[in-house]
């Protein structure tokens, strides 16, 4: 004989969950940011002083990458780097 209320509470307590994750995946699918009431408060001064670290080790690489860039030009168009003695044609 088959309980048809402990089917029923079953049935229910799986709708709750599952209305539950629903919530929770719209909550995380909407992007709103929470508050944050610490300072500094605009978000380009805390990265700039939450990870300095981080911020140093990108100008590096950004500084490496300019003068490869730079070297590629060179050897690409040796033209640039070399000035003619004579301009006389």
């Amino acid at each position: 004989m088959i309980k048809y209320g402990s089917l029923i509470e079953q049935r229910e307590t799986l709708r709750r969950q599952l209305q539950a994750q629903r919530q929770l995946i719209a909550k995380q699918l909407s992007g709103t940011p929470e508050v944050n009431n610490c300072y500094p408060r605009s978000m380009t001064m805390q990265f700039l002083t939450g990870q300095p670290a981080l911020l140093t080790g990108q100008f590096a690489t950004l500084l490496i990458i300019v003068r490869l860039i730079k070297s590629i030009i060179s050897i690409i168009n040796p033209s640039r780097t070399v000035q003619p003695t004579s301009t006389n044609r």
